[in-house]
């Protein structure tokens, strides 16, 4: 009978177990620990106290499944004290590895509510803030131009040193206020990575890279991806951005670049009078093809028939946490085609077939990303 009664409240609890180890991956995962640091670190946390007391309590076989859901209460009740702040986000990280894992879409909102459903201690007065350089203080609102399909946003410094308030936003509805330098140059918005772990954003090992060009010349940077960018009330929904901490500045408090991928959804005017940009959106017709090609791995291959015909399977996989709803692919020869793709699950990929005419000269043939839209 205890038996029993030890292996039912054990498997009850199993949840609460699995929600502490992600935590404490997630908690690893933030600080971009080791993977291996990583695992063995919350397995330590989690499991072993857990057999260590059923064997203070001498349980029988099942106890240590028993006393887990117990420790892992605690464990998550006591998160706050030591991590101040961050158990939503180590829920998120821990929670989006898992579901990435086993291929199911993850609920942006998930960690949020279960931050909010576990247990904290009070710890008395809030911890201090983090230090900001004195030149990030949150940026004013901005003002309306009395023309709702326009936008009247502030800047800061001369010529090409224009600081513009900005809101990023991550998963989950997360946001962060921010000054950003308006750069026509840029082709991506960058942001610094202190940025991207405040929104929750998590910069995967294996992210596709791009060349950014600094003051101290060219690197190499890894993408992310945010799920908007607010300028004024307009928004610009996911938004590839490279990881730059050259291009974040302390001492004027900007955090990144706002690259055309941003700035070009927009006409923008500049009243040097008014120190004020202007901002009316572009035409848009759902083309995502820059924030979406690094995420797109495009290739092809061609069977040529006895007859002159000439086959060719475009495929493109799908390397972004969000699906694609359309891509064109050009198939280069003598002429150009192009292979409509739709909807490419996020993870996934998709195939289409063309069939070139007769006689079409296609060695050699190049394939390409023309258009895209999430």
């Amino acid at each position: 009978m205890r038996r029993a009664l030890l292996w039912l409240v054990g498997l009850l609890g199993l949840p609460l177990g699995a929600l502490a180890l992600a935590a404490a991956v997630g908690a690893g995962m933030v600080r971009e620990l080791p993977p291996a640091v990583v695992s063995a670190g919350a397995v330590a946390a989690v499991l072993l106290p857990a057999v260590g007391l059923a064997a203070m309590l001498r349980l029988p076989g099942p106890g240590t499944l028993a006393v887990l859901p117990f420790w892992s209460l605690a464990l998550l009740a006591a998160f706050p004290l030591y991590l101040p702040g961050e158990r939503d986000r180590a829920l998120a990280a821990g929670l989006g590895l898992g579901a990435a894992l086993v291929g199911v879409d993850l609920d942006p909102g998930l960690a949020a509510r279960l931050d909010a459903w576990l247990p904290a201690p009070s710890l008395g007065h809030p911890p201090p803030a983090l230090a900001e350089p004195a030149a990030a203080d949150p940026p004013p609102p901005p003002a309306g131009s009395g023309d709702e399909d326009e936008v009247v946003l502030p800047y800061e410094g001369e010529g090409s040193s224009l600081r513009i308030p900005v809101v990023l936003e991550g998963p989950g509805g997360r946001t962060d206020d921010v000054w950003m330098l308006y750069d026509t140059g840029a082709s991506y918005t960058t942001v610094d990575r202190r940025t991207l772990r405040r929104l929750g954003v998590r910069v995967p090992a294996d992210a596709p890279e791009i060349t950014v060009r600094t003051a101290g010349g060219e690197r190499r940077a890894r993408l992310a991806l945010l799920d908007r960018v607010w300028l004024g009330g307009f928004e610009v929904r996911r938004v590839t951005v490279s990881v730059c901490e050259a291009c974040a500045d302390d001492e004027d408090g900007t955090v990144g670049l706002l690259g055309l991928n941003v700035s070009g959804r927009f006409l923008v005017t500049t009243d040097h009078a008014r120190r004020e940009l202007l901002l009316r959106p572009r035409g848009h017709d759902g083309d995502a093809t820059l924030d979406i090609s690094p995420w797109l791995k495009v290739s092809a291959s061609a069977v040529q028939w006895s007859d002159g015909r000439v086959d060719v399977e475009v495929r493109a996989a799908n390397r972004a946490p969000w699906p694609v709803a359309e891509a064109d692919v050009e198939i280069r020869c003598d002429r150009t085609w192009t292979a409509h793709l739709r909807d490419l699950p996020a993870g996934g990929e998709a195939r289409e077939q063309v069939a070139l005419p007769v006689g079409a000269d296609c060695d050699p043939y190049t394939v390409a990303l023309a258009r895209a839209a999430w």
